[in-house]
């Protein structure tokens, strides 16, 4: 089964990949390139065909899944499975599970509040693009952009459901809860390593994202504008190409010890 969460961001992802790569024999990442984000997030939402580049981006996302899936098995974190790539994978996969994750559409606005330096990401649907399944007439500013995608993200989530083969709905107040892990393991049909507590150094610390700094920014900076799709330069990106090249490295070895212990 390859495993994908629906998510707005800031609701544990990056957590939920370390879970599954300590405790599983899954190869499983957070947000592998290629992203599927700017002017590809854009077109997804907007254009009945999409561009040249857009749609290489999304045929080389589906190659790397089937890359780095092992004999039918992945788990991926990124929240732009949701967002951006959702209809290929439904498209050119057939055993999907889908591991949506909800938190307080405050405590994301807050969240946000604490990572932003800016209001410019090409990470972010935007509120009136024509895909949208709730959409507004005029764009809105970036905090209540989040507090729609928010309810966005959900019903993209309750179309999808009738699509995938497994799903399972997390609190995000549950997420470092042994019992709960455990369940979400069974209901996939995942086998996984014997614990009573989440390994050491593994327990998401969220009471960090509602402290007076970030409702300070979020209150003063409500009305923000949205900005422009991020414009990533060559080196970053190719700085990020090798972080992502040791990052598969890193889920693929971590597999094969589990799954020479399990």
């Amino acid at each position: 089964m390859l495993i994908f969460t629906a998510s707005t961001g800031r609701c544990g992802t990056l957590f939920a990949s370390e879970v599954f790569r300590s405790l599983t024999s899954i190869p499983s990442y957070h947000e592998p390139q290629p992203w599927c984000v700017d002017e590809t997030l854009e077109q997804v939402n907007q254009l009945s065909v999409l561009g040249k580049v857009a749609q290489i981006e999304i045929d080389e996302k589906i190659e790397q899944i089937r890359e780095c899936s092992y004999k039918g098995w992945y788990f991926e974190s990124s929240q732009m499975f949701i967002k951006s790539y959702i209809y290929r994978v439904l498209t050119s996969f057939k055993d999907i599970g889908i591991l949506y994750i909800e938190r307080n559409p405050i405590d994301v606005g807050l969240s946000y509040a604490k990572k932003c330096k800016n209001e410019e990401s090409g990470w972010f649907l935007r509120s009136n693009w024509k895909g949208n399944f709730l959409r507004t007439e005029e764009e809105l500013p970036f905090y209540p952009n989040i507090l729609w995608q928010w309810l966005e993200i959900k019903e993209r989530f309750n179309w999808a459901k009738q699509y995938c083969n497994k799903y399972y709905e997390l609190d995000f107040e549950k997420i470092n809860q042994p019992e709960e892990w455990k369940r979400i393991f069974s209901r996939f049909g995942v086998k996984y390593k014997e614990f009573s507590i989440l390994p050491k150094g593994l327990k998401k610390n969220y009471s960090i994202d509602n402290d007076e700094y970030a409702k300070r920014k979020f209150m003063q900076r409500y009305d923000a504008p949205m900005k422009g799709i991020e414009v990533y330069n060559p080196e970053y990106l190719r700085r990020k190409q090798y972080i992502d090249n040791g990052i598969k490295i890193i889920a693929q070895n971590s597999a094969e010890v589990n799954r020479c212990r399990m």
